[in-house]
């Protein structure tokens, strides 16, 4: 058995602070508590991502790696996850039976933490984790330790992350940093009194502003923003101040004042936000640190579909500007529909001929490269070598759908339909 590019079902989290975008962005029906969080592609233990559909569907993704090994992650997926180096399989059995995933995984250490505890973590881990994050209220202000104190925990990762703001409603802000001189004797009587608000830097923020969190540092999402969030694979998280808020049972959400305070940075920082500009049809990098590489395309076919019965393409001007700058309302999420199955993108006739497909560069043994499509939709092809020749494989993704592109593949492509805006994640 062969990997392909692969989609994993949503993983869904209810939030005292959540909203009520997630459901239309993904195109999903949803009845229940506000959503605050769609897990996209997660190893992290107790939330492990499943395959949604192909001959691996069902499988999870820590069974997905010791399966592949290298195949799946590249080598430094398979060193950035757990320090070894899985064996590199293309083929599983005559069966297609995948092995066992291993036992080992991490068990709360207790309700009122709220993070975990290590209990012997050997099997083999993926390094990052990939959110959509809803916030229909301010969440908590918070901080993440980095690797040396998270190890000193107990646990395998640290945790630093970023931001890509997807859409964000009049006014919202988000912060991060300290805006000014704060000493860490100041610091719980701070997180105490929540005049911790009045030290951490405070941005409005627009779709496509960029946010670089290093371990460390203190910040919060406000409320009204929508955002992509990519990140070290792990759920632990320092709450600080929390605005005297009962959670989703009823009682107060624990603090973590004492770890925080060993966790913070307290480096004024002069401006966390950028805004970077994105030409049109080009991979444009937006965030590069040891833990992830991180680029945006915003692409736009010269081709698009001038009628079902025709099957080819006509020109079009796009006004990316325009479009980005648009609000969940005027973009139509609330009465969006799925693209379906039986239609698809491109007629693989005109379009192709006309080399409307966008080349992005893959780590071919090096890293696995995932997609997380924030506006439109695009096909995507991929080249994976098989047992003989490389086999082309084409895929569909759409608006609030991620895909994960192994590191065996050789080639990748992107035809959007018309129009697409594409997150670019490797190691």
């Amino acid at each position: 058995m062969t990997l392909y590019p692969l989609k994993f079902n949503s993983i869904l989290k209810s939030k005292v602070w959540g909203g009520d975008k997630l459901p239309a962005f993904k195109s999903i029906d949803y009845s229940g508590e506000p959503l605050g969080e769609s897990w996209e592609l997660s190893a992290v233990p107790g939330d492990d991502s499943v395959v949604a559909e192909g001959p691996l569907k069902g499988k999870t993704l820590p069974e997905l790696i010791d399966a592949f090994g290298v195949d799946l992650l590249g080598r430094k997926g398979s060193a950035a996850s757990d320090g070894r180096a899985p064996e590199a399989k293309k083929c599983v059995d005559a069966s297609g039976t995948l092995p066992p995933a291993s036992s080992a995984s991490l068990t709360p250490r207790g309700a009122e933490q709220g993070d975990y505890a290590p209990r012997n973590v050997t099997a083999a881990g993926f390094p990052l984790l990939f959110k959509f994050i809803d916030a229909g209220d301010d969440l908590s202000v918070q901080v993440h330790p980095d690797d040396e104190m998270a190890r000193r925990r107990g646990f395998p990762f640290g945790k630093t992350e970023m931001w890509y703001v997807v859409d964000a409603e009049p006014g919202a802000r988000l912060f991060s940093g300290f805006s000014v001189p704060t000493k860490a004797e100041e610091f719980r009587s701070l997180a105490l009194d929540g005049g911790i608000m009045e030290r951490l830097g405070s941005y409005e923020v627009h779709p496509g502003d960029v946010f670089f969190l290093p371990a460390g540092r203190v910040h919060a999402i406000g409320r009204g923003c929508f955002v992509a969030e990519i990140q070290q694979s792990s759920d632990c998280t320092y709450r600080i101040y929390d605005y005297n808020r009962p959670g989703l049972d009823g009682r107060p959400r624990a603090l973590h004042i004492d770890d925080a305070l060993e966790a913070t940075d307290f480096s004024v920082v002069e401006n966390a936000k950028s805004h970077p500009d994105v030409p049109l049809n080009t991979l444009t990098p937006i965030v590069s640190c040891p833990y992830f590489n991180v680029s945006v395309l915003h692409a736009a076919s010269v081709l698009t579909p001038c009628g079902a019965e025709q099957g080819d393409y006509a020109p079009q001007n796009v006004n990316t500007a325009s479009s980005r700058a648009q609000t969940a309302e005027d973009r139509g999420w609330a009465a969006s529909t799925p693209y379906s199955a039986e239609r698809p993108l491109s007629s693989g006739g005109r379009a192709d001929a006309a080399k409307a497909w966008l080349t992005v560069p893959c780590k071919a043994g090096e890293s696995f490269t995932v997609l997380m499509c924030t506006e439109g939709c695009a096909e995507i092809e991929t080249g994976i070598p098989a047992d003989g020749p490389t086999k082309g494989h084409r895929t569909e993704l759409r608006r609030g759908e991620t895909l994960m592109i192994p590191a065996c593949a050789t080639s990748l492509k992107v035809l959007p339909s018309p129009e697409a805006n594409l997150l670019v994640v490797s190691l």
